[in-house]
């Protein structure tokens, strides 16, 4: 606080007050304990050592907090939401919803974290935001971004550390235990999108450095997501062959073969995609 209080490279301080202590600088205000918000996996809410789970939640609760999480800036405006919670009710019942559901929403956060509530579900001038929160799916698209910017301009032991960064927070797919929606499920793609790519590129900097049983964790990790993923398949089984593990790299096919035929597909399609599968990594 006293770095900003003095103008001393105030971002800086922001930025290590919010990674090392949990904590938000207003320019004006005291410190403000940051709200974690776990989105990849299951959906948790945490200040301290209390927390609170989607079932803490009514499922219009769940709801708004899953339209806020997807938005930009995590913010909508009120109207809006209201019509997409509400979408048969006039605007005056409505509001009404709205506020009873935002009340008891922010009594939910105030009974759990002894906090004022206001500090992160703001609504001024008609949108409601979430403030003051360290928000993981957040922090994973930035170092994601950047990995991949460090990597197409060939710099692979930066790209490196913010692939580690990133993929030290995936811990699934967006908010796996409840309904999102429309703009949820997009948004859930997304992410998925962006690991699968971000994972690639780390298991293949991991093998043409040689870190084999690295290259391995990474792809395997990948590879939960979508069983039949090509690439991930043959990391993992040039991992396998680079590490004298024939026995492995056989098993490596054959469980892939096993789940192109459970994704339904052709038996020519098949023998295809596996004949192509001979050819080491580029």
């Amino acid at each position: 606080e006293s770095g900003i209080r003095n103008n001393i490279l105030p971002e800086f301080c922001r930025l290590l007050a919010k990674e090392r202590l949990n904590l938000i600088l207003p320019e004006k205000e005291e410190s403000i304990p940051c709200l974690k918000i776990s989105t990849l996996g299951l959906l948790e809410l945490s200040s301290g050592n209390m927390r609170l789970r989607a079932n803490d939640f009514t499922e219009t609760q769940r709801k708004i907090l899953g339209i806020l999480l997807t938005e930009p800036h995590h913010q909508k405006p009120q109207e809006e939401i209201q019509t997409t919670l509400w979408p048969d009710v006039d605007a005056v019942k409505g509001r009404k919803r709205f506020d009873t559901a935002l009340g008891r929403l922010r009594k939910n956060l105030n009974d759990a974290f002894k906090v004022d509530p206001l500090k992160y579900l703001s609504l001024q001038s008609g949108v409601l935001s979430l403030t003051n929160c360290c928000i993981d799916c957040d922090d994973f698209l930035l170092h994601s971004r950047k990995g991949l910017v460090h990597f197409h301009s060939g710099e692979y032991w930066q790209s490196g550390n913010s692939f580690h960064a990133a993929l030290s927070r995936w811990n699934g797919s967006f908010i796996t235990n409840m309904t999102i929606g429309e703009n949820g499920e997009l948004f859930r793609d997304k992410l998925v999108q962006v690991f699968f790519e971000v994972s690639m590129c780390e298991a293949q900097i991991l093998f043409q450095f040689e870190r084999y049983e690295e290259a391995l964790e990474v792809a395997r990790n990948g590879l939960a997501e979508d069983p039949t993923n090509e690439t991930f398949n043959k990391i993992i089984y040039n991992c396998h062959v680079k590490l004298n593990q024939p026995v492995k790299a056989a098993k490596v096919l054959q469980k892939y073969e096993k789940a192109l035929l459970k994704e339904e597909y052709l038996a020519e399609d098949i023998h295809d995609i596996l004949e192509n599968f001979w050819r080491p990594l580029d």
